[in-house]
Parts: structure tokens; sequence; C-alpha cells
């Protein structure tokens, strides 16, 4: 019985926040986070659903952001996860800027950023087996923490790559090489992202 995001593999994760929004829903839950079919639910004693019930409470809260890790052991098998953002290379960058941002694809997106211990990105190993090891044996608090640690650093690169550019069009603006409304354009972009990048740092 799974009964806390860390116990949480990233693939019943999205298994369950796909199923249906209906008045059967918290039993359904309640059955693939125990291992059950829905119909052995239904036929459990009331007493025992009752617990299994309770067992999805911690659903409602929201996983707990812990510092992402240079390793992680998943399905008994080490992975290296790049904590310097300088170290991701720009075939890692394309393939997940090119990779749909849903929920179907965080698997895939994980393994993106999660390389096995003593390889290169895509390189020398089966991307399928990665894939299914984070979908199937990953914990969802640790995948969280893992993109949480990626998307902040990227949004703080970002951040100071719209203050230096910035400072180079106040300076433009200044020789008439430049526009009010570009520098008006960065402006905005870098309220954004300072918005952003709130909670991550």
């Amino acid at each position: 019985m799974i009964t806390n995001w860390n116990e949480l593999p990233v693939g019943k994760f999205i298994e369950i926040y796909d199923m249906t929004d209906d008045e059967d829903r918290g039993l359904r839950i309640a059955a693939a986070l125990a291992g059950m079919t829905y119909e052995e639910i239904l036929n459990a004693p009331l007493g025992k659903t009752k617990s299994l019930l309770k067992n999805t409470e911690f659903l409602s809260k929201q996983p707990k952001l812990k510092r992402a890790k240079r390793e992680y052991l998943i399905n008994g098998k080490k992975y290296c996860f790049a904590i310097d953002l300088n170290l991701i290379t720009t075939a890692q960058y394309i393939d997940y800027s090119e990779m749909p941002k849903d929920l179907y694809h965080l698997p895939e997106i994980g393994a993106i950023f999660l390389i096995p211990s003593g390889h290169t990105y895509n390189d020398g190993y089966d991307m399928d087996t990665v894939i299914a090891d984070i979908r199937d044996h990953m914990s969802y608090e640790d995948f969280n923490s893992v993109m949480g640690f990626f998307l902040g650093s990227f949004l703080i690169l970002m951040r100071r790559f719209e203050k230096e550019t910035l400072k180079t069009l106040k300076k433009a603006v200044k020789e008439g090489t430049a526009t009010k409304e570009q520098l008006k354009e960065v402006k905005r972009n870098l309220q954004i992202i300072q918005a952003a990048t709130i909670g991550y740092f």
C-alpha cells in the first residue's frame, strides 16, 4: 500500500491523476494505491475500505520539495543528475525544448536529465529502459525535486541573461542604436522571469 509521496512512483502518479472525476474516483485511487482492482475494493469489508481511503489523504498535500541530489538509486541502478546547469548539454536542452510539457511525458522528460552512471547523454545505454525505470521505480517526490531544481535554475539563468540584456539596451537607447520599445519588452520579460523564480531560491 502506497501511503506517501516518497513511495508513489511517477507512473502511478500519472495513473491516478488521469482517473475520471466521478463519484467513484476516491475508491479507484484507493484501489490503485493498494494494488487492488476496483472490483476487489468493492468486495472488501467496509472497515478495510475506510482504512484504504484514509491512506489516500497524502494526495491532498503538496509533495515535499527536497534538495536535488547528484545521484539517485532507481531500480537498483545509479542515475546521475547535473546539479550545475552549465553541465547540461546542448542536446539535452534541445530535446527538453521539443518534448511535450504534459503529464503523460513526465518519464520521458526525466530521462533527459537522469543519466545512467558512467554514460553521457543518450550514448551507450537504452533510453527506453531509463524511461521505464523512472516511470515504474522513481518516487514522484524525488522526480519533483529534480524537475523543480532544473526549472528553478533555468529561470535564474534566464533572469541573469535578461538583466545583462537590459543593461546593454539602456546603453544602446542612449546611443540611439536601440528603441525604447525594445527596452520596454526586455523589462516586461524580466518581470515575468522574476515572478516565476520566487520560491525556488
